[in-house]
């Protein structure tokens, strides 16, 4: 071949080689720059903005356990919690546990996060069970005032108000012929006085106690009805109640003539009115055996008691009367608001008398409640206490059971591979920190408490001795 041949071959290798060269180049640029533009594309678009992942840092997620007592009895309990019943919780496992630290990463955890974790798992409704004693009212409901309140939501003061009026218990009791006749084997007239003579023993001594007795005097034929219609006397005035003399007074007098029911009456209203004032309880007792024989029209006195302004309890104990003879009696009742009983036998009489009487005197006599309901204090003191230490009890389970909890997930972390020795230490270190103040919030409620259950039953005894000691004794 001649040079020229060889030149030429030459000439053409190089151009093609060059050609090739520049085709790449061009590719390599046009790929490049494309992709630039659908990066910048990417950045203006708002949408792709929008649907870009937000990663979260670990710490985020993770509410810090406060190592303060009002933080750690407001927190939600655990999720894992939640999900148990009570009676699960005491043979709860690591498996629910183990399963939720599978889907973490707690490798990159530090063990404040990894305590966190565990407390929102297992964590104990510890709000709720603070409160089971918390929320226990101390609330002596034995202890009842006759209107209805209990003691303990009456100041001082109002009380002492209220005892400074007087309690006035008129007593008439029928002693007219009829009363010699025999109930059960023995005289009406003997055991009315029986039954009253038990009802007043239970009286608080300085309950004013008035004993009238009408129809004794005179008999109960025809030359004897003068004298007799006119025989009410009041054998015990309306004074404070003496035991001795007042059962002298019973004795003083026996069946004899006829009933002036009327004329007692009127007297008892006068006597009350004389002696009592307007802020005085009034109440009128009645044991007779029939009606009216001297002519009074005893409904008329009745609707005058009624209306002489002075607050007045009437009760009337109709004792073996005849079938025809209730009406008066009931009407009597009725005009007064009253209570009209009838009773025939010994039982009955002594019954209404030494019971219901006594009952509804109680009622409404603070004097008489006192009296009675001073001893019970020491009593519903000691069963309130008793209720304290059983809540209490409820309330130590559900942190015991919240402590296994925690223990049992802090040993699942030990168990990891992953996991150090120092990082389970910080964790145990955490869970002792916490576990303290839960244990010491807890007892401290409690002791509270009970304390308040013994500052309450002393102040009340205390009332109580105290309105005993100014009007009782």
């Amino acid at each position: 071949m001649t040079w020229r041949g060889v030149l030429y071959i030459g000439t053409m290798i190089l151009l093609i080689s060059g050609c090739s060269e520049d085709e790449n180049n061009v590719e390599v640029t046009g790929t490049t720059g494309n992709q630039n533009q659908q990066t910048n594309d990417n950045n203006l678009d708002p949408e792709n903005e929008i649907n870009e992942p937000n990663e979260t840092s670990v710490s985020e997620k993770f509410n810090k356990v406060k190592m303060d007592v009002n933080a750690i009895f407001t927190r939600e309990p655990g999720r894992i919690t939640q999900q148990l019943q009570e009676d699960e919780e005491i043979s709860f496992e690591m498996d629910l546990f183990k399963e939720a630290l599978e889907e973490e990463d707690f490798n990159e955890w530090s063990a404040d996060e990894a305590f966190a974790f565990v407390i929102d798992e297992v964590g104990a409704d510890l709000n709720e069970a603070i409160h089971i004693i918390k929320d226990y009212e101390v609330i002596y409901d034995d202890l009842v005032l006759p209107d209805g309140r209990l003691l303990q939501e009456v100041e001082e003061d109002e009380i002492n108000e209220e005892m400074e009026s007087d309690v006035n218990v008129a007593i008439l009791i029928d002693a007219s012929g009829s009363m010699e006749a025999d109930v059960d084997g023995e005289r009406k007239m003997d055991l009315a006085k029986d039954s009253i003579n038990d009802f007043t023993a239970n009286l608080p001594s300085e309950v004013n106690v008035l004993l009238q007795v009408y129809g004794h005097k005179g008999t109960n034929q025809t030359d004897g009805k003068e004298e007799s219609c006119a025989g009410i006397e009041n054998v015990y005035g309306l004074y404070p109640f003496d035991r001795n003399a007042f059962s002298d007074a019973l004795d003083s007098f026996d069946a004899n003539g006829y009933t002036p029911l009327a004329a007692s009456i009127a007297k008892a209203k006068e006597d009350l009115l004389e002696k009592s004032s307007e802020n005085d309880t009034n109440y009128v007792y009645v044991i007779s055996d029939g009606i009216e024989t001297c002519g009074g029209d005893p409904v008329a006195e009745a609707e005058a008691m009624k209306d002489a302004g002075i607050d007045i309890e009437f009760y009337i104990v109709g004792f073996d009367v005849e079938d025809d003879e209730h009406e008066q009696l009931e009407e009597i009742a009725d005009v007064m608001d009253g209570t009209y009983t009838s009773v025939y036998t010994k039982q009955e009489l002594n019954d209404e008398v030494t019971e219901q009487w006594s009952d509804q005197i109680s009622t409404t006599s603070w004097r008489f409640w006192s009296g009675l309901k001073g001893a019970n204090i020491n009593f519903g003191s000691a069963f309130k206490g008793l209720d304290v230490d059983k809540l209490v009890q409820k309330t130590r389970k559900i942190r015991n059971q919240e402590e296994s909890r925690i223990y049992q997930s802090i040993r699942a972390f030990r168990l990891q591979d992953e996991v150090d020795d120092s990082f389970v230490e910080e964790l145990e270190s955490l869970h002792e920190e916490r576990k303290e103040l839960v244990y010491d919030h807890i007892e401290e409620v409690y002791e509270n408490k009970r304390t308040e259950v013994s500052n309450e039953a002393d102040r009340m005894r205390d009332l109580i001795n105290e309105i005993s000691s100014q009007h009782i004794d």
